[in-house]
């Protein structure tokens, strides 16, 4: 048990502290306000963005971008199941935020990889429809001030 903690034991770490977001209650001040929850739920984004990095530099999938990239989609799915039982809900939607995030971590390590710029046309794709999503955010915000 020793030597697997030894081995595994920062990685597992650094896996829960990521997860940790997902499984928090979000008060209800926060849960009311539309430009925390556009916000809010971005964050799937750069989360499973990190958790695919994780998945792919250190662990049992090391080095192995496509079984990382599927093992983040698993964990994403599985994230919003268990959000449910912990006073949060499970959306599809959030679970597509996720695959943005693991497809502009899969064209980054493709990039990195190979060298090649075609690598990252998809992930800037992806980066451009995050930020498109967040076009009507400062109206939002303005309204909500007036």
């Amino acid at each position: 048990m020793s030597r697997f903690l030894q081995r595994f034991g920062p990685w597992l770490l650094a896996l829960s502290l990521l997860l940790t977001p997902f499984f928090l209650p979000i008060p209800i001040g926060l849960r009311r306000h539309p430009a925390l929850v556009a916000l809010g739920d971005r964050v799937h984004i750069p989360l499973l963005f990190a958790i695919t990095l994780l998945l792919h530099w250190r662990g049992p999938l090391a080095g192995r971008i496509a079984a990382s990239a599927l093992a983040a989609m698993i964990i994403g799915a599985a994230i919003d199941v268990v959000q449910i039982y912990v006073g949060r809900s499970a959306l599809l939607a959030d679970w597509l935020l996720d695959l943005f995030g693991i497809g502009m971590a899969v064209s980054w390590l493709l990039w990195r990889r190979h060298g090649q710029p075609r690598y990252l046309v998809p992930g800037m794709l992806l980066v451009a429809a995050a930020l498109f999503q967040l076009r009507s955010l400062p109206g939002v915000i303005a309204a909500r001030q007036d």
